[in-house]
């Protein structure tokens, strides 16, 4: 299968010991990057999230960013990060949406 561009949102928490949310319980975030399915597209998200020291608590099952074009409005920030993926062929997060409560769901 041939590798393109993939988008999904995901639900994160910080590994025990991370303070990079000040304290939030956690954030959803759009991810962009290379894959050929969606099993691959979790893998890359997964070890990009181990580097940041977080934890993978939902994900939305990700598509093909054309697919997605076709069918949905989407912010200039989801542009940017596919160029940025493009040009880095790395894993690109969004903004991260904090959330206090003990556990979230994705507003779609």
């Amino acid at each position: 299968m041939e590798k393109s561009l993939w988008i999904g949102l995901i639900g994160i928490i910080p590994k025990p010991g991370n303070e990079c949310f000040g304290g939030a319980k956690g954030a959803y975030v759009n991810v962009v990057t290379f894959a050929t399915s969606a099993l691959s597209f979790k893998r890359k998200v997964k070890l990009a999230l181990c580097d940041m020291d977080m934890i993978l608590v939902e994900f939305d099952p990700p598509e093909p960013l054309r697919d997605r074009l076709l069918v949905k409005n989407v912010d200039k920030e989801i542009f940017r990060m596919a160029e940025t993926a493009r040009k880095l062929d790395s894993v690109v997060f969004g903004t991260f949406h904090m959330y206090n409560s003990e556990g979230s769901t994705f507003e779609k």
